[in-house]
């Protein structure tokens, strides 16, 4: 007898499962977990989270077109090695950058438990966008530990470039330039050192490309370009959840997907276009009617001057910092930026940005323009162009742009390779010239790398400058070897925090949020009681700038006046701390210094614990 139909196609299924799948997974399960938020028991919430995320992956298995052959083991060596390398750079150093400690890690945890806050609380995290990539990254924190949880941000790259691969095949056909050039298209300032943090950046990159990768194949479909086409909707769609500025990325690859499908006139009837935009819609759909059913936005705050909540101004958020001043800058801030090293990025601590965007903005406009270019490069280049104008009349920084320099380097390597080919039978010098540009590159992806290893990220509790947020191997060797004895032990914080320490903080029955970067400290010390902010949000958002806003924070405070509550204040921001729990209406009446082992034994934070009543 055969094997039954199911136990067939259940072979079918699984065969067809790849490595990328695993991180798909996780990024799926993120996604069905807010499905399930207003489950009460954790139990069957994350039983039913289980069974949608995986249904979901096993019918996209069962779907998807073929890819290609996954690249030998020398493509790894040549790619997948120095990015590992550069991680285990950092590795054992946990990860205290301040948008960590600020909502990050409180938004990730909510999240995964429940809904993002309870009726009780206002805004734990002090910001709330989509908590999504904060669970991804959550998740990865729980399988592995701490240290290790930002292998996720590797293992983004690592997906990311199993798609440039293949997109670079159609021009590079040469295997080991093909491998280096994936590695230069990869290879950004900001890809380097945010692989050991929790910030969420890289988590898109890889849903991106491979968006990228069907769009610019889609005419090589044989009988699933229309589920290819509801799949490049999804990928982007998640891409958008993930970071709302990725919207920039999104629409010109949408307008090329159009273009694309264009002489295919069914694909373009009400329908189809429909069904695109519910896949493109549906990840961001649970915490959108979530903010929305909260705050009457459901991108609060942002686009305010759009949506109007209540609970804060009715304008356009816009970081006065970052970014260009008026239209001129704008149009010229791929370059301009390069020089504006502050303000064109807020992790930067001087110097030029070492960045690709400004060969790849002059590069797509002439290229897009040029005749003697195929159509399917200057489509490209095109829609490279308006990504990157886009980014930069709506934020300009460059830590934004992450995929728009992966996707210009793919236009580089076209460019170089189809310079040497026209070149390849005419003069000496004109070679010559080529290889200078080559080696102007390579010169270029050095320096990328070297800020990569040498790049710091601060976080002080007491002074300006007090902790080296993640050193190396390089800067603190001995340090590096003790840190390491704590990887995989490290899932729970409070492992971490001494007997005293916790002995004061079990006093704690409430956490007001009065000052950036603390909620961190607060949902790992003490994971089980609220935490209400007082409405201030990373020095850039005010929401008590709004009489809604102020009456609501009233009614939740108003719910604790019986209970012992607390704040947390770097020694530093005691005064401006200050300023903020008395406009809220209460009063400080203890206040103890406090050091906290967050996830380390070797650096301890120092705050002040103060204790608040109402005045």
């Amino acid at each position: 007898m055969g094997r039954p139909i199911s136990t067939q196609l259940a072979r079918r299924i699984f065969s067809t499962l790849r490595w990328p799948d695993a991180p798909l997974l996780i990024y799926l399960v993120a996604f069905a977990r807010q499905c399930t938020w207003g489950l009460p028991d954790q139990l069957v919430a994350w039983t039913t989270t289980a069974v949608i995320a995986g249904s979901i992956l096993l019918l996209h298995a069962a779907l998807r077109p073929a890819r290609g052959e996954s690249p030998p083991l020398k493509f790894w060596m040549v790619v997948g090695l120095p990015l590992i390398l550069m991680f285990l750079l950092r590795l054992p150093f946990p990860d205290i950058n301040y948008d960590q400690m600020n909502y990050h890690l409180v938004n990730g945890e909510r999240a995964l438990h429940g809904w993002p806050f309870k009726s009780y609380e206002y805004f734990p995290g002090v910001l709330l966008p989509n908590p999504a990539p904060d669970m991804v990254e959550g998740i990865s924190r729980y399988l592995v530990g701490y240290r290790l949880g930002p292998v996720i941000n590797l293992v983004a790259l690592l997906w990311a470039a199993l798609s440039l691969e293949l997109i670079l095949r159609d021009f590079v056909l040469e295997e080991l330039t093909r491998f280096v050039a994936v590695l230069f298209a990869l290879v950004t300032e900001h890809s380097l050192y945010l692989l050991n943090m929790y910030m969420v950046d890289l988590l898109a990159l890889p849903l991106i490309t491979e968006a990228l990768f069907y769009i610019l194949n889609i005419q090589k479909l044989d009988g699933k370009k229309e589920y290819t086409i509801v799949h490049v909707a999804s990928l982007l769609g998640m891409s958008i959840a993930f970071k709302l500025t990725n919207i920039a990325i999104a629409i010109p690859l949408l307008g090329l997907l159009a273009t694309q499908l264009a002489k295919d006139g069914q694909l373009l009837r009400p329908l189809p276009i429909l069904t695109v935009s519910f896949a493109l819609a549906v990840p961001s759909i649970p915490f959108s009617l979530f903010m929305y059913r909260q705050t009457g936005s459901p991108v609060f705050p942002f686009f305010n001057n759009l949506f109007h909540s209540p609970y804060f101004p009715s304008t356009a958020y816009r970081d006065e910092l970052r970014g260009p001043r008026g239209i001129l800058e704008s149009l010229l801030w791929p370059l301009w930026g390069t020089i504006e090293s502050s303000r064109i990025s807020a992790m930067d601590h001087g110097g030029l940005y070492f960045g690709k965007i400004s060969l790849i903005y002059p590069l797509a406009i002439v290229a897009a323009c040029a005749r003697s270019m195929d159509m399917p490069i200057r489509t490209l280049s095109l829609a490279t162009a308006i990504m990157i104008l886009l980014w930069s009349f709506g934020s300009g920084d460059i830590r934004y742009a992450i995929p728009i320099e992966v996707i210009g380097a793919i236009l580089i390597v076209y460019l170089a390779s189809h310079a040497w080919a026209k070149l390849e039978a005419h003069q000496t010098f004109s070679k010559i010239a080529i290889l200078l540009a080559i080696t102007f590159l390579g010169l270029l992806t050095f320096f990328i790398f070297m800020r990569g290893v040498v790049h710091k990220e601060y976080y002080s509790t007491n002074n300006a400058w007090d902790s080296i947020g993640q050193p190396t191997i390089l800067s603190a060797p001995m340090l590096y070897a003790k840190e390491a004895k704590e990887l995989f032990l490290d899932r729970d914080p409070r492992r971490f925090i001494d007997e005293e320490t916790a002995r004061v903080l079990s006093d704690v029955e409430v956490w007001i949020n009065s000052i950036d970067a603390t909620s961190a400290v607060e949902i790992a010390t003490r994971p089980d009681i609220p935490i209400i902010s007082l409405g201030k949000a990373t020095g850039i958002f005010d929401y008590m700038e709004s009489p809604a806003s102020q009456e609501r924070l009233k009614v939740v405070l108003e719910r604790f006046r019986d209970k012992r509550m607390f704040t947390l204040v770097q020694v530093p921001d005691f005064f401006e701390a200050a300023k903020v729990i008395e406009r809220s209406g209460l009063r400080i009446t203890t206040i103890a210094p406090i050091e906290v082992e967050f996830f380390s034994r070797f650096r301890k934070l120092k705050f002040l614990l103060i204790g608040l009543e109402f005045a």
